[in-house]
């Protein structure tokens, strides 16, 4: 190396100190063009363009400069990072495990490794490299974050937290401290799985230290709006999170939580406003497009809403995933014709079944043959009530040959219910024998049903006993209760508090034996009834079902597809809605008058 090539080195390396990067290119690059093998020019100009966040060209003067000396311990770190800064976290293991077997008791190497394995999602690999990263520097901060990342993604909540909240007492540096201060606050708000009423002081406790910290930190802030949501404090949840959006507009999960706050409030409109502008922001995150569905649902935006349904199969690391069926044959859709045998396989609970049951009959002679796979308590139901319909118990093996294609229940609508005008007006969906003898000229007859099974949102929709008692108490009223419920202790002692006897239907199993409720429900005047199995059950019969509903949270996109004050599902259901959330008693209230009013006039012989 000659004097004057010693000399631009010198020279680049101090511009370079000096912040000064292109003069440092620059020069490292005129002694490219005197020594096109210059080691140090190669790996210097790797690192200027790494700094400036040109990751590309710093990897090719990286693999030039690793050409010349593979074995420089730096140089295998740098490219390494260039790598994963490039997303090939794969090829950046090689030289990772270069530089260990170069130094093994270097941090920064495993830390990397780890940062790696994090990346393509080798969780316990990478936990094992962000440990020896610590065994070897317990100050590195950035390897606490990262496992404490991973212990969140792994849902190890307690295992992170324990981590974090003892590392805390190392570090000294406010920055630092903000940062764990918000990864404890991300971690103690996800320990909570979005329960609503839950204490979560713990959260706001190290959101706020974040904060103090720093004002305009938007993910401790926003941590502390979804605290202030959960405990119900949905005012000064929503002015915190506008205030992130106002710390940075690019935010996409500020807006994803605005709109679960304003889909939770009811207010529709300004969900879907606040989804799409995530979406926007951030497309391939789809964790909250199933949700965007059932805000446009709500608005009867049908044809749009139905594509973002199709979420529903997509792991957005809430609810439990569905499953689908492992069949080989082809989805069906339009483009493929109608002179086919069609399999349609029923999903989600009992109501749903019903709901979306209530297209088939249209199709059954558009179709070469349709079967549907459907819940064996509902097969007796839909094969007596739809004509030309096969209906299979979904729940014994399947033989794929008597079928061409397959299609989900809920599906249906993609194709079929794209506007108001594509519900026809429908006639009951289910017609079955009444074999039920009844005398009905002394009184009439309601069945009555007030819960959910562990259905969606049941805790918002469910009513206590105790609470229809002005209901209960109306004469020339036999009421009968169809809860497919055990009976619970609050009921036993309700109904021998107020001498109110309402049983449940001799001899029928009103979980099991469906076709004896329908049987039942169609021998009655009128159903009560919560948003339950028995409130689909009911209008699917088409008869008068009086439906009692929660304000905001809990109510089902259906129940509000009207026109023309008629549900474009259920045209014979009439709602009662509750006009503070979770307060039943208006509702009630509302309805005790409505079916003394219909008793008015009443001859009862």
């Amino acid at each position: 190396m000659t004097s004057n090539i010693k000399a631009l080195l010198q020279q680049g390396l101090n511009m370079f100190n000096e912040n000064k990067f292109e003069d440092a290119k620059r020069v490292f690059k005129q002694v490219l063009d005197q020594e096109k093998n210059s080691f140090e020019s190669l790996h210097a100009l790797g690192v200027i363009y790494g700094h400036q966040g040109n990751h590309t060209k710093a990897s090719e003067y990286f693999f030039d400069a690793y050409k010349l000396k593979s074995n420089d311990l730096t140089l295998n770190i740098n490219l390494a990072n260039s790598l994963i800064e490039l997303g090939d976290n794969k090829n950046s293991l090689f030289f990772l495990d270069n530089a260990i077997k170069l130094n093994p008791k270097l941090s920064s190497i495993w830390y990397f490794k780890g940062v790696a394995l994090k990346n393509l999602n080798d969780y316990e690999l990478a936990k094992n490299c962000f440990k020896q990263s610590l065994v070897l520097d317990k100050y590195n901060d950035k390897a606490y974050f990262n496992l404490g990342s991973i212990y969140r993604s792994t849902k190890q909540f307690d295992v992170g937290i324990k981590l974090l909240e003892e590392a805390l007492n190392l570090f000294q540096s406010p920055q630092i401290l903000e940062v764990f201060f918000t990864n404890l606050s991300n971690l103690h708000l996800d320990k909570k799985e979005n329960q609503f009423g839950e204490d979560y002081s713990i959260v706001k406790e190290y959101s706020n230290k974040a904060l103090s910290i720093n004002s305009k930190n938007y993910i401790a802030l926003n941590n502390l709006a979804m605290s202030n949501m959960f405990e119900k404090k949905y005012d000064l949840a929503a002015i915190q999170l506008a205030k992130v959006v106002e710390i940075n507009q690019n935010f996409a999960p500020a807006f994803r939580n605005l709109g679960t706050l304003n889909n939770h409030l009811g207010n529709f409109k300004k969900a879907e406003k606040n989804l799409k502008s995530a979406i926007t922001i951030e497309p391939s995150d789809v964790s909250k497009n199933f949700l965007l569905s059932e805000v446009l649902l709500h608005q009867n935006k049908f044809s749009e809403a139905w594509k973002y349904y199709e979420y529903r199969w997509e792991d957005t690391g809430g609810q439990t995933l569905k499953v689908k069926p492992n069949f080989t044959k082809p989805m069906w859709n339009p483009s493929l014709g109608f002179n086919i045998n069609l399999v349609i396989w029923a999903e989600q609970g009992l109501g749903d079944m019903l709901l979306f049951s209530s297209i088939i009959p249209e199709l059954v002679k558009k179709f070469k043959k349709i079967y549907l796979l459907i819940d064996k308590r509902l097969c007796r139901l839909l094969g007596e009530s739809i004509p030309g319909l096969l209906v299979i118990d979904f729940s014994k093996p399947i033989d794929e040959n008597f079928f061409d294609y397959q299609i989900p229940l809920c599906s249906l609508a993609l194709f079929f219910r794209n506007s108001e005008e594509d519900f026809l007006v429908p006639k009951p969906l289910l017609k079955i024998k009444n074999q039920i003898s009844i005398n009905k000229q002394k009184k009439l007859r309601c069945g009555i049903s007030w819960q959910s099974k562990g259905g969606l949102k049941s805790d918002k929709k469910n009513i206590s006993i105790e609470a229809l008692h002005p209901i209960l108490k109306i004469k020339n009223i036999d009421f009968f209760d169809i809860q497919y419920t055990p009976d619970s202790q609050e009921n036993i002692d309700y109904k021998l508090k107020n001498n109110i006897n309402f049983e449940k239907p001799s001899g029928l199993d009103t979980f099991n034996d469906i076709y004896g409720l329908a049987q039942f429900i169609d021998s009655c005047d009128f159903i009560v009834s919560t948003s339950n199995t028995n409130a689909h059950l009911s209008a699917s019969l088409g008869k008068p079902t009086y439906l009692l509903l929660p304000k905001e949270y809990g109510r089902l996109f259906y129940w509000d597809n009207d026109k023309n004050n008629k549900n474009l599902w259920y045209p014979s259901i009439v709602k009662f809605n509750q006009i503070k959330q979770g307060d039943w008693s208006e509702p009630i209230l509302q309805l005790s008058k409505f079916i003394k009013k219909t008793l008015e006039g009443y001859k009862f012989k």
